[in-house]
């Protein structure tokens, strides 16, 4: 008892040094598909936030505009909140078009008429811009999206966790406070890179490099890539949930910084699809990584869902990542 006595004032001293821990991030859903709202696995999750990339001329699209309706519908359903990612025209003569920021702004008016101020109030300035280079373009994108959406929050973008993304952010903040005095107080990032290698690299080196707050509003273990581009660490359902459990356990706890988690994608839809991180498979079968990500949330395991496990995509022989080393550093003018 009296070696207890002794030992409770220094025990004390740890707790209040330690300070408290930050809360972890919140966890949100990046699909496409409006049929995603009408699956109960997903009602489950108690979910409050969904995102959504949406055409920049959308409104001149009959396909994508009937998609969209359906989506904002589902989302308004479930009581999710949406953040709207601006990305390129689906139109195939308007492709490689890019709008100027007042047809941008125009555009966004509209959107918020259609499908409420409430509704199109989070936006993110353009989906993985830093892919396209021209950080001065989507920096002048966010500097005219800031001024003519008064209330909504602008994330400076939804940017691809690539090796020269710092090189291009330094760029984009040096135009935004040249022509709108301020910068991003929120960016938005799809960090497949770190997640699939286990790695910290880029996340650590973005948190660095930046100011303000990181919503990961796109990642996940990814169960198969068929196209040239990425190697992560390894694929398939197993890989799939190893990554996301790493994403969820290490990547979320770098940071208080580090807001928001948006997991891509819910249900596959097709076998055929060239980006497979999915949680549900083509035939309705959970993979593992939704466990994992109940796990987060704090509910019970599903050991035997209704639909059954998803066996696949086989597991492959990846080794390592070609786009895994460090952000390069910002480069400096010359003088």
């Amino acid at each position: 008892m009296r070696r207890l006595l002794l030992l409770l004032p220094a025990l004390l001293l740890t707790l209040v040094c330690a300070g408290p821990a930050h809360a972890k991030p919140v966890l949100g859903i990046a699909d496409q598909k409006a049929s995603t709202f009408d699956d109960p696995r997903l009602d489950a999750l108690h979910l409050k936030y969904a995102r959504y990339y949406l055409s920049w001329d959308v409104l001149s699209d009959k396909h994508s505009l009937r998609e969209a309706d359906a989506w904002f519908a589902g989302a308004k359903k479930d009581g999710m909140q949406p953040v709207v990612t601006i990305a390129r025209s689906r139109i195939p003569s308007k492709i490689r078009q890019k709008p100027t920021p007042a047809k941008l702004v125009a555009e966004l008016k509209k959107w918020r008429k259609r499908w409420g101020s409430s509704t199109i109030k989070t936006i993110s300035t353009w989906n993985e811009a830093n892919v396209a280079n021209h950080p001065e373009y989507y920096a002048s994108l966010w500097v005219a999206l800031r001024k003519g959406c008064t209330g909504c929050t602008v994330l400076g973008a939804d940017l691809l966790d690539d090796p020269q993304v710092l090189d291009w952010t330094t760029k984009f903040v040096a135009y935004t406070k040249k022509h709108g005095g301020k910068q991003p107080t929120v960016w938005g990032l799809h960090a497949y890179n770190d997640a699939n290698t286990f790695k910290t690299t880029i996340t650590k080196a973005l948190l660095k490099g930046l100011k303000g707050d990181i919503w990961i509003t796109e990642t996940g273990g990814v169960a198969s890539r068929p196209r040239p581009g990425y190697t992560f660490a390894g694929c398939g359902a197993a890989f799939q949930a190893k990554a996301t459990s790493y994403l969820l356990n290490t990547i979320a706890k770098l940071s208080p910084r580090i807001k928001r988690i948006y997991i891509f994608n819910w249900g596959l839809g097709s076998n055929d699809a060239s980006f497979d991180s999915a949680l549900i498979d083509a035939e309705n079968r959970e993979r593992p990584a939704l466990n994992v990500i109940r796990k987060y949330l704090g509910q019970a395991q599903v050991t035997n869902p209704l639909f059954g496990v998803s066996p696949g995509p086989k597991p492959c022989k990846y080794k390592g990542s070609k786009n895994a080393k460090a952000p390069a550093a910002p480069k400096k003018k010359k003088s």
